[in-house]
């Protein structure tokens, strides 16, 4: 039974590892765009797309903070569960068995999810604006909107 409940955690631990990945991956990418911004000709579009690459840190944070508090809360019910059937050792009055109560509550654990989707919906619309933002600086004035493709 105890080794069932150690390898329910490891999906959850696995999360926050990618979590902590995805938090590295979007503090490298943003230092890699203004590396690049140093190289390239200025634009309005350019600074703009430069702005809004730094406002993603922000979100990436909460995303890795909600994914970590899953992982915990997650491990709390799993105390829970030992102590209710009698495998703890430590009594259900103390302070560590209160927080695995509370923790484990549907409440809780709910509100971390609402909380998580809507960190997760503005990461993405933030994603989206960044892209989009960032192909208009590129292609902005590059293109003909003719359609004939410089082809006579």
């Amino acid at each position: 039974m105890q080794s069932e409940r150690a390898a329910a955690c490891l999906p959850a631990q696995g999360r926050a590892g990618r979590g902590l990945s995805q938090l590295a991956l979007v503090v490298l990418t943003t230092e890699s765009g203004e590396w690049l911004e140093e190289r390239v000709r200025e634009s309005a579009l350019l600074e703009e797309h430069a702005e809004m690459g730094s406002g993603l840190t922000p979100w990436a944070i909460a995303l890795f903070v909600l994914t970590v508090a899953g992982w915990l809360l997650g491990r709390a019910g799993l105390r829970r569960e030992r102590e209710r059937s009698g495998a703890a050792d430590s009594p259900t009055e103390d302070g560590v068995s209160t927080v695995a109560r509370l923790a484990s509550s549907v409440a809780v654990r709910v509100a971390v999810l609402v909380i998580a989707l809507v960190v997760t919906v503005g990461a993405v619309v933030d994603v989206y604006r960044i892209g989009e933002s960032g192909a208009m600086a590129v292609w902005h004035g590059s293109f003909s909107t003719s359609g004939s493709g410089g082809r006579d």
